[in-house]
Parts: C-alpha cells; structure tokens; sequence
C-alpha cells in the first residue's frame, strides 16, 4: 500500500515516480503547474480520487493497467510526452475532455485500449 500523500510529495519536490502493482490510498490532489519528472504508475489501484485537472506533463506518464477506483479528471492538461492509459479502468466518472476554454491536449499521443 502507497499513500497518496508520497506520490504528491514526490511529484511536488520535482522527483520521479515508479510505482507498479501497488495500492494507492488516498485522494491525488493539490497538485498544479508542470509535472517535470517521470511518472509511471503501472497496474496500481487507486482508491481515493485523482485529480490532476490542468496540470502540465512534460515528463513520460503512464497508468497502463491501473484501476481508478473513485473520480479521475484530468481535464486541461497539457501532456508533451505520450500518455499512457492502456488496458486502465475507470470505475467512476473520468473527466478528460477539457473545456472551451482549457482544452487537454495529447501533444505527442495517448494510448488508451
């Protein structure tokens, strides 16, 4: 088990996260501006919610087979690098489509199923 409270420790002290089959407790919040570092959250399970609603990747990310259990948004971000969903579920409602104003934006590619 993970607390989310490290993984945003880790994103906000601007270090890399590697994280794979692990359960995250915890909601993923308070996070806002450019994510530098890698993040790579594999086959985990999220239990609490995921909000990364506006947030700027420049790293590689990727959720590939992970269970977003609770609410995931992640509209208006802006991924410079691909973003991998592949093979990920979402149990609860998943924003990612931006809004008029705030468009998200894929810029090197996404991979979902």
């Amino acid at each position: 088990m993970v607390d989310a409270k490290d993984i945003i420790q880790k994103i906000k002290e601007g270090n890399s996260v590697h994280y794979n089959g692990e359960e995250i407790q915890g909601n993923i919040e308070g996070i806002a501006g450019v994510i530098a570092s890698q993040m790579s959250l594999t086959y985990c399970v999220f239990k609490g919610n995921v909000n990364l609603k506006g947030v700027t990747f420049s790293g590689e990310v990727s959720f590939r087979g992970s269970s977003f259990k609770r609410e995931s948004n992640f509209e208006g971000i802006i991924a410079k690098k691909i973003v991998d969903f592949k093979n990920a579920t979402f149990e609860y409602d998943f924003k990612g489509s931006g809004t008029a104003t705030k468009k998200t934006v894929f810029q090197s590619g996404v991979v979902f199923n």
